[in-house]
């Protein structure tokens, strides 16, 4: 109800037209699917809506299930972070839900990868001296990240666990029936992403709830990044 709705069908490769289309309407937030009719469907979809993900113009909702009661919203302590509170604090559909925040702290227990990262031959003490303060400014981040939404009238609580950053927000949003992961990218793409993984990517593939994915603005820091519609908390943008 209240909504302008136009219908276009559109012959071509469908993510590729979708971020086209996206970009020439000026779109504020793509919506978008991720299961198909059957295996093959699913796949095709699947993969139509992480590429649509990694190369939009703009916040893409991957949405599964009709519901949003319980939001998660992951950040990873980066500057980016305050970019997605500011997001998430505007939004008008989330105004009524509860939301987590979640940060991902590096494991106590140190890996056979720290071994192979130059840490080898440093004493257990520097790495756990180092895990307690990453996991101490996490901690302040999700607690001024909270204060900053419950400030702007959202039901907000935050939250520091330990793992696989990917794997265990996953699991966070299972066990805490999450309808919708709220997760940044840093636009890593191609060979960069083989190299070094999408924390993105994974939740949005595997995830049964709906993923909102915000990309980080590169020109940023140099230029300003302009408040878009949908960040503005305004009824009239475009999807």
């Amino acid at each position: 109800p209240g909504l302008t709705v136009d219908t276009h069908v559109i012959v071509g490769r469908a993510a590729t037209v979708i971020v086209e289309t996206a970009a020439r309407l000026g779109a504020d937030l793509i919506v978008i699917g991720s299961r198909g009719r059957g295996p093959i469907g699913s796949m095709i979809l699947g993969s139509v809506s992480s590429e649509v993900a990694d190369h939009a113009p703009c916040p893409v909702l991957i949405a599964r299930g009709s519901g949003l009661a319980r939001v998660l919203v992951a950040l990873d302590g980066t500057p980016f972070a305050d970019r997605i509170v500011d997001t998430v604090a505007t939004l008008p559909f989330l105004r009524g839900t509860q939301v987590e925040v979640v940060s991902v702290a590096p494991s106590a227990a140190p890996g056979p990868g720290i071994m192979l990262s130059g840490a080898y031959g440093m004493p257990i003490s520097w790495y756990e001296d180092a895990v307690q303060a990453a996991r101490a400014a996490l901690e302040g981040d999700a607690a001024m990240a909270t204060e900053r939404l419950r400030a702007a009238g959202l039901d907000a609580s935050w939250s520091v666990v330990e793992g696989d950053p990917a794997a265990t927000l996953i699991d966070v949003a299972r066990r805490s029936e999450a309808d919708l992961v709220v997760v940044g990218t840093h636009g890593r793409t191609g060979l960069t992403r083989l190299v070094l993984g999408s924390v993105a990517r994974n939740v949005l593939l595997h995830a049964h709830a709906s993923v909102l994915v915000l990309h980080e603005p590169h020109d940023e820091a140099a230029h300003g990044a302009p408040t878009t519609d949908v960040e503005a908390g305004q009824s009239g943008g475009t999807v």
